[in-house]
């Protein structure tokens, strides 16, 4: 049974000094994601250095939030946070 209104994941990180690093998890986290298919949106939040935040939506991205994922995301994402919105 679908949902009347898809939630949407929203996932906050932040930019650090070791672009490498970044990368590494943002590339982790996406694999994450891909792993928990469904009908939930996903929004990335990037804050930057500086202090500004950059919003990349995730249109392809689509996914199946539960104990499991928010599970896994507790433990790629220390120090970053989650809501579902």
């Amino acid at each position: 049974r679908r949902r009347a209104k898809p939630r949407v994941l929203v996932v906050e990180v932040k930019e650090t000094d070791d672009t490498e690093a970044d990368i590494a998890l943002l590339a982790k986290l996406v694999d994450l994601l891909k792993a928990h298919p469904g009908e939930d949106c996903v929004s990335l939040v990037v804050e930057t250095g500086g202090g500004s935040k950059t919003e990349l939506e995730m249109p392809d991205l689509r996914v199946s939030f539960g104990p499991d994922l928010e599970r896994e995301l507790e433990t790629v994402l220390a120090g970053a946070c989650y809501r579902l919105d």
